[in-house]
């Protein structure tokens, strides 16, 4: 069977998911989908293992249609778990994210017939559908079961930290020694209270792959230089194209896409295909985990707090605006480490990819990439360029993310 059908619902989810929420929630969201969608497959054609579903392998049922059943109902659920996660956010003082709750059930369900329509009647197409139900519900059990996931807590009592209005906080992160201390209580400046405790998928625990703190190699000066809107508007073209393609937050689309358009350029059945993507995804979910719990284990500070501290009056800013979490480790360089290792792994050899990027302005653009690792490095060293991370974080969070990405590969299926 080709992989055509796990890719359209691939691509649905991915246009469903093309918000940001917290880099945590929104990558175990997409896991939960492709593993649904594998067990269903994987059930009926079984030369991979399956993560949640553990029914009665039931050759003689139609795969199409469990794809199709397991796909309907684990994104009806997600567009439940967002609705869920927004009605938390603004009850704790957000606003609302868009999201058009009754356009995404709709279009779940219009998608959802049209690939039935194209199944002809049967005992194997009633026998799929009841597979990829089962297969749904079963990934669903097993996230209800996590209560610290339901408990998560969303925090706007935040010191600002970063460029917004002008704003500066010294006191946001901790440092060495510090002169005065910079004292925190335990839940002071946390942007999602909790992550770090959810059940990860795989890992044996969200401190299994922490990596060590150097202050030492914290180069203040490197992205003082080069972490400005100054030293951006010097670069080329294809440099700032490079810098804002890779700081997008949404890295659960980005490596998603980049994922996709790899398997896109080989010949790739569906089983092998479904059972990929849940491993990428699980993977980038397990080391959301992870940099939740490390980030507020380290509690490191960002560049724009060290560069002006202890001043109380910034003197310097950021390219970008600084995201309200701690510095060390990094998401972009654990979550982009994790599927580089995966990819590298599954899908040896030469690569030559396009990645489409569009401003605000319509504008468009195209990054190539011959080399997975360099993607890998491009989408972690760039945050310097930010102004978000050190040099010697962005290194570390690579190495850790490529740890986790091995781990999930080897006990995963």
């Amino acid at each position: 069977m080709n992989n055509d059908l796990v890719l359209y619902w691939n691509e649905t989810a991915a246009e469903l998911f093309n918000l940001h929420t917290n880099p945590g929630s929104d990558a175990r969201r997409f896991a939960i989908v492709q593993i649904a969608i594998n067990d269903a497959i994987n059930t009926i054609r079984p030369p991979h293992d399956r993560y949640a579903y553990q029914g009665t392998v039931t050759p003689n049922a139609s795969p199409e249609a469990a794809i199709n059943s397991a796909a309907y109902k684990i994104l009806y659920w997600a567009i439940d778990d967002i609705i869920s996660y927004r009605k938390k956010s603004v009850y704790e003082g957000f606003p609302p994210f868009p999201f058009n709750d009754e356009g995404a059930y709709q279009k779940i369900l219009d998608r959802f017939k049209a690939k039935m329509n194209e199944i002809h009647d049967s005992s194997k197409k009633e026998l799929g559908c009841e597979i990829g139900k089962n297969a749904a519900l079963a990934i669903i059990a097993w996230s209800k079961r996590d209560t610290n996931y339901k408990n998560l807590k969303i925090r706007t009592n935040i010191p600002p930290d970063g460029t917004a209005d002008n704003i500066f906080n010294g006191k946001y992160y901790t440092m060495p020694n510090a002169t005065p201390p910079l004292n925190l209580t335990p839940d002071y400046n946390k942007l999602v209270v909790g992550f770090g405790d959810v059940k990860p998928f795989i890992i044996p625990s969200p401190t299994s792959f922490r990596r060590t703190l150097n202050y030492d190699l914290m180069n203040k000066n490197e992205v003082k230089d080069h972490g400005t809107l100054a030293h951006y508007n010097t670069l080329s073209p294809s440099e700032k194209d490079k810098i804002d393609y890779w700081s997008n937050l949404k890295q659960h689309i980005v490596w998603n896409n980049f994922s996709v358009s790899l398997i896109k350029s080989r010949v790739m059945n569906a089983e092998k295909t479904a059972r990929l993507l849940a491993i990428i995804h699980v993977a980038m979910a397990d080391g959301a985990i992870c940099m939740f719990k490390d980030v507020y284990h380290f509690m490191h500070w960002r560049p724009v707090t060290a560069i002006n501290y202890p001043l109380t009056t910034p003197v310097w800013a950021s390219y970008k605006l600084t995201p309200r979490v701690p510095e060390f480790p990094s998401t972009f360089g654990i979550l982009g480490g994790a599927v580089g290792e995966i990819l590298e792994a599954e899908i040896p050899g030469n690569i030559n990819i396009d990645l489409m990027h569009t401003y605000p302005n319509g504008t468009t653009t195209t990054l190539n990439y011959t080399s997975i690792s360099k993607a890998v490095e491009d989408n972690a060293v760039t945050k310097i360029n930010c102004g978000w991370n050190f040099k010697e974080t962005a290194l570390q969070s690579i190495a850790q993310g490529r740890e986790i990405g091995a781990y999930v590969l080897a006990h995963m299926f």
